[in-house]
């Protein structure tokens, strides 16, 4: 399922998670954001960085931690790669926040990656089409798909 506007692409992908790197570094799985703009900010940055934010003329700047991955999706007929996982979306999918994500020992860690990978996710995604034809892929939701469901929409 596809729906196009300009350069920007929604759909529906049912699709194997074969990559999500949580087991790595801490620091390169969660970012600092402003809560007004969500532009990602130093984590010690007492103002956003955005030039256009709303909170550099309101004086309400704060700025919240969030999860900011790169995941790797497949299907029967091929695989994407440095596909953005952020915010709520990856909250739900891995059942934790990100404040409770930095407690969480190593070996937990690994133990969530590998209950993730090679399951089959409903994904709702957008993708978006940039100057020189670069393109960037983001999930907006993501959850385990129904079999039935899945085996409906393939197309082989």
């Amino acid at each position: 399922t596809k729906k196009t506007s300009g350069s920007c692409c929604m759909g529906i992908t049912y699709a194997y998670l074969t990559t999500i790197d949580i087991d790595q570094t801490s620091s390169s799985c969660v970012s600092y954001r402003c809560s007004q703009c969500k532009f990602r900010i130093p984590q010690e940055s007492v103002m956003c960085c955005n030039h256009s934010c709303s909170s550099l003329t309101s004086g309400g700047f704060s700025s919240e931690l969030t999860f900011d991955l790169s995941i790797s999706l497949s299907d029967h007929t091929d695989m994407i790669e440095y596909v953005r996982l952020n915010g709520r979306a990856a909250s739900d999918l891995l059942h934790t926040s990100p404040a409770d994500f930095l407690q969480m020992s190593d070996e937990q860690k690994t133990e969530l990656k590998s209950s993730l990978l090679l399951e089959k996710f409903k994904v709702y995604f957008k993708s978006t089409t940039f100057a020189e034809q670069k393109s960037a892929v983001r999930v907006l939701s993501i959850e385990l798909a129904d079999p039935m469901e899945a085996i409906s929409h393939a197309n082989v």
